[in-house]
């Protein structure tokens, strides 16, 4: 795999505080070429053939549009791939940027973070393309001289092809799913407020409650998988996510594997998402439990903070100083020869059957832990088992941030018109924010509701509405809504999370955006902002 940490980038921008903040970003992990004019850069982009293109669109002489022209008219630059930076932040340049064949779109002041970020996600891709391009030629050569390697081709496609189709589907059920925990998530908090003081029933809704918290956390596993990189990261504790996944495992492995664990608790705190360290860790256990489903054996998880000054931390020069947290995974199964070993973490390589593996499960727990900063070490040898390594960055403390359990709600006495195309969660809104203050008017249809607030415009003071309607989704409700009287503020709610982003909507006077399934106190929270924006 190309070594991305190699990559030339092009930088061209005729500010010199801009490159110079791109510089400080970028200039530890890459080579960086700059260029002030469009000019410069198309010869650069000849000569030097970067890797990556970071271009201004305003700019003196050729601006950023016309070089991007000329760029993707050029045989040798044309598949450069090409980010537009830029203090012009409209739909329209967007539009326009994506259609020219650019790949990403930054505004300016940008965050540095987050364009390293970005930045890296791109050279990543490029990566995995060149990675595929070349497998490609490979095998092309191959099938001249064996034409049964055709057939392993074609497999290769149609597995790409139901993955794309479980990614589709998969979004679509967790829309539907999402759908159906709102209301459930929104009458169990209404049941807690209305229960009487040291209620018998307290604990029962309260469990029903984080099942529903559960299920949530389900959901968005799901949609990482789909969408990787669009996770948030946080504080969290390592351990009693392993304990979770081996309780888990227990059940599906069988009687003949013995599982032994050796868990330390104290400063297991690492930054991510627990359900990836989740999804580590039964890919991990589940390949170990193949290897040893004939004969049996055991397996051995542990868990254990490294110190910088340790003899083991001092060998792995590959990592940035600091203390870490080594999550090890030892089986006594059939092992690997080097080979195999090699090529384990290359998407769809996998030693099953057809029916037992994808070849995708070390290759996405590979990605997890490279985007976290940290390292895979495998060792095994046939016949002895395999042993995997992983080092994470870990942090000293978590910092306390109240769930949204832990406040009360807003209390109100707006008019709210209400519209989602799911009866169920318009009773439940309706309930809750009535039990709150709150005069709701619910509605299930976008038309009938668009009629409501046109007959009274001033009689409402907020309008929340789901964007996944049929016949006028929530955007487009937006729009005729904000025609009509231009300072009510809106909340657009989704079941879509990967495709909605707050910027899309600022124009259709969309104060606030909030995902399915939420819960009172976020969306109490969403009213009280958008009222006081």
């Amino acid at each position: 795999m190309y070594d991305i940490s190699k990559s030339k980038i092009l930088i061209v921008d005729d500010s010199k505080t801009s490159v110079d903040m791109l510089v400080r970003a970028l200039e530890k992990n890459y080579r960086l070429i700059k260029a002030d004019n469009g000019i410069k850069a198309l010869e650069y982009a000849e000569k030097k053939q970067p890797d990556l293109i970071m271009q201004d669109i305003v700019m003196q002489g050729l601006d950023g549009f016309d070089t991007c022209k000329r760029l993707k008219k050029n045989p040798l630059t044309k598949n450069i791939p090409i980010i537009f930076i830029t203090a012009v932040d409209n739909s329209e340049h967007r539009t326009k940027s994506f259609e020219m064949g650019a790949v990403d779109y930054i505004t300016k002041p940008f965050d540095l973070s987050e364009v390293r970020a970005r930045v890296k996600n791109h050279l990543t891709l490029k990566a995995a393309q060149q990675a595929v391009e070349n497998q490609n030629i490979i095998l092309e050569d191959k099938i001249r001289e064996r034409t049964q390697e055709l057939t392993r081709v074609n497999e290769l496609v149609q597995q790409n092809q139901k993955m794309e189709a479980i990614g589709t589907l998969a979004s679509g059920i967790s829309h539907d799913f999402n759908n159906i925990l709102t209301p459930i998530m929104i009458q169990t908090e209404l049941a807690l407020m209305k229960l009487p003081e040291n209620s018998s029933l307290e604990p029962h809704l309260k469990k029903i409650y984080k099942a529903g918290e559960r299920a949530k956390d389900l959901v968005n596993q799901i949609l990482s998988f789909c969408r990787p990189g669009e996770i948030k990261q946080k504080p969290f504790r390592v351990s009693p996510i392993v304990k979770e996944a081996l309780k888990l495992l227990r059940a599906s492995l069988p009687t003949t594997i013995e599982i032994q664990q050796d868990i330390q608790s104290d400063a297991d705190m690492i930054v991510g998402d627990p359900t990836q360290i989740h999804q580590v860790l039964m890919n991990l256990c589940a390949n170990a439990g193949h290897a040893m489903r004939k004969n049996g054996g055991v397996l051995k998880v542990s868990l254990e903070k490294i110190s910088q000054v340790s003899k083991e931390m001092k060998k792995m020069t590959n990592l940035e100083p600091g203390d870490y947290l080594k999550l090890t995974v030892k089986d006594t199964g059939i092992g690997m020869d080097d080979k195999t070993r090699k090529r384990i973490f290359e998407p769809y390589f996998t030693t099953k059957a057809k029916s037992e593996g994808t070849g995708l499960g070390l290759a996405v727990v590979n990605r997890i832990v490279t985007d976290y900063g940290g390292m895979i070490m495998v060792k095994s040898t046939p016949g002895t088992g395999t042993i995997f390594k992983i080092y994470f960055p870990s942090v000293s403390s978590i910092p306390y941030s109240k769930s949204s359990n832990d406040e009360k709600p807003h209390i109100g006495a707006e008019r709210i018109l209400f519209v989602d195309d799911e009866e169920e969660t318009v009773e439940a809104l309706e309930d809750s924010l009535g039990h709150l203050g709150y005069q709701v008017i619910g509605e299930t249809s976008s038309i009938e509701a668009y009629k409501k607030f046109k007959a009274d415009p001033f009689g409402f003071d907020i309008v929340i509405t789901d964007q996944t309607m049929p016949k006028m989704t929530g955007d487009e409700l937006a729009g005729k809504i904000i025609r009509i009287r231009p300072d009510i503020p809106i909340i657009l709610c989704t079941g879509y999370t990967e495709t909605i982003k707050n910027k899309t909507f600022n124009f259709k006077g969309i104060k606030e955006i909030i995902s399915k399934p939420f819960d009172i106190n976020i969306i109490t929270e969403a009213i009280k902002k958008s009222l006081s924006g």
